[in-house]
């Protein structure tokens, strides 16, 4: 129920800006997936992911989840349910262009009259495939 007020909303919201048809009313069958915005799930590596309203359910985590879990959708695809977990890392790690070092910049210009144009001012002419 957390994510369904914002499916009705972007629904409408395309349809009044010409992007879509008016919305139709689904039926329960017809949902392929169900988002948990920021609660009412917990992920539990001995008993599976627990999801509000179904309960525990087994779960195979492949790789670890870095940082902290902020959405979970589950979706029905290939005869399969999978869960996809979008999380936040701890403590992004932020680059500033003044810490990269000059000698590692590098620039390519993508023009009109040459195909490429380097940092050194070197050309690359566009390539002719089908001319002789």
């Amino acid at each position: 129920m957390q994510n369904v007020a914002d499916r009705v909303y972007t629904a409408f919201k395309n349809f009044f800006e010409k992007r879509a048809r008016f919305p139709r009313n689904k039926q329960l069958r017809k949902y392929y997936s169900l988002t948990y915005p920021q609660s009412g799930f917990k992920v539990n590596p001995e008993k599976g992911l627990y999801l509000s309203g179904i309960g525990y359910i087994r779960i195979f985590i492949h790789r670890p989840i870095p940082g902290i879990i902020k959405r979970l959708t589950i979706k029905y695809e290939a005869r399969q349910w999978y869960a996809i977990f979008i999380a936040d890392k701890e403590n992004p790690e932020k680059q500033n262009i003044e810490m990269i070092q000059e000698s590692r910049i590098r620039a390519i210009d993508l023009g009109i009259e040459k195909f490429v144009t380097l940092d050194n001012e070197e050309s690359i002419e566009y390539p002719r495939f089908l001319r002789g």
